[in-house]
């Protein structure tokens, strides 16, 4: 599993066969803005279990929807995508 260690604002390409570990710059907590940019769904888990597009614990975001759950430092989010070079836009926002 590849860990992408993010900056503030970001674009990552999931792949729909390895599940990316999107890391924050420290720790602390932050906000992930996310959103899908397509062309498939993405799947995410933030309790460190790699997600699938079957796991009914994974939380699906289509093309286009936007989520912004708060996550510590150090543990990040784990995603995934139903089709090849699905694109996610991630903004980080640290919690005040």
């Amino acid at each position: 599993m590849p860990n992408v260690n993010l900056a503030q604002a970001n674009t990552v390409t999931l792949s729909n066969t390895v599940a990316s570990n999107l890391l924050p710059p420290g720790m602390g907590h932050y906000f992930f803005n996310l959103v899908n940019l397509g062309p498939g769904k993405v799947y995410i888990r933030l309790d460190g279990t790699d997600p699938t597009s079957t796991d009914p614990q994974a939380f699906a975001i289509v093309v286009n929807m936007n989520v912004a759950p708060l996550v510590s430092g150090g543990t990040g989010i784990r995603a995934i995508a139903d089709q090849a070079s699905t694109l996610l836009s991630v903004l980080l926002m640290p919690r005040a």
